[in-house]
């Protein structure tokens, strides 16, 4: 009789895990020369994983110098066009439509000396944050309306972009994509 009733309480506890979702909150700040990155994983509240990453660019490599570079680097240069993200898109498109997304913030404060520069930089940050939304909620459901914002600095040199993102999958979804995920790249 005591394993039936630890059979059917096992049972219980394995089908709530599996329906329940797990959530994964994203947070990126990007200054001019430090970049932080913090990774958490929830289920049930509680975190299961927690990853955080803070890289310190020197002066030479700090945002205004890699904008600068991208302005003289030519079509052939760029490594971008070498790489092949066809395969790995299609299956990461399987991957996001099960992934509800909670909460998406996208706030940056951008400023350069020349009053000119810096509306240029904010046009094409409101270009690249408004391409990158719609590509994540035609890709996943969103839950609420993302917030975003660029704060413009004139006269003074200055970047930084914080990017917070909770999303949230049920157990059993992820664990039948890890497997379908393996098991291709294994064949």
């Amino acid at each position: 009789m005591v394993w039936v009733l630890g059979f059917i309480i096992i049972l219980l506890i394995f089908f709530i895990i599996i329906f329940f979702p797990i959530s994964t909150r994203i947070k990126m700040i990007v200054n001019e020369t430090e970049h932080h990155f913090e990774v958490k994983v929830l289920i049930f509240g509680i975190c299961l994983y927690k990853k955080e990453k803070t890289i310190t660019l020197g002066d030479e490599h700090n945002i205004w110098t890699l904008l600068e570079k991208m302005n003289t680097v030519g079509i052939d240069q760029n490594p971008v066009n070498n790489l092949s993200l066809t395969d790995t898109w299609q299956d990461m498109k399987h991957v996001l439509h099960k992934v509800n997304v909670k909460q998406l913030t996208w706030k940056t404060t951008i400023g350069r000396d020349e009053a000119m520069w810096a509306g240029l930089y904010i046009g094409i940050l409101w270009i690249i944050k408004g391409f990158v939304i719609q590509m994540i909620s035609n890709q996943t459901q969103l839950r609420r309306k993302p917030v975003t914002e660029i704060t413009p600095y004139f006269q003074r040199r200055y970047f930084h972009s914080e990017f917070c993102c909770m999303v949230s999958m049920r157990t059993g979804q992820a664990i039948h994509m890890l497997w379908t995920m393996l098991m291709k790249k294994s064949s």
